[in-house]
């Protein structure tokens, strides 16, 4: 499930993106998921989790620098 890779906020922001309801005031993990596998497309799932995962900062600030890599031609 792709929507299993996500945290808990950025699925409720996906329900806000998509005005799907939920119940509760604060879901859990387990509630968005599911209201959103039910609310949107294969698609719509597809193209919010990338822009989700993309979203996300990859490395911090204090991260190594990047190591350079000899590729044999």
């Amino acid at each position: 499930q792709l929507l299993d890779m996500l945290w808990r906020d950025e699925l409720e922001a996906i329900a806000n993106q998509f005005n799907v309801s939920v119940a509760r005031r604060r879901p859990t993990h387990a509630i968005l998921r599911d209201a959103c596998e039910a609310a949107l497309t294969g698609r719509e799932v597809r193209a919010a989790v990338c822009a989700a995962l993309r979203g996300r900062a990859a490395f911090g600030k204090a991260s190594d620098a990047a190591i350079a890599i000899q590729i044999a031609a």
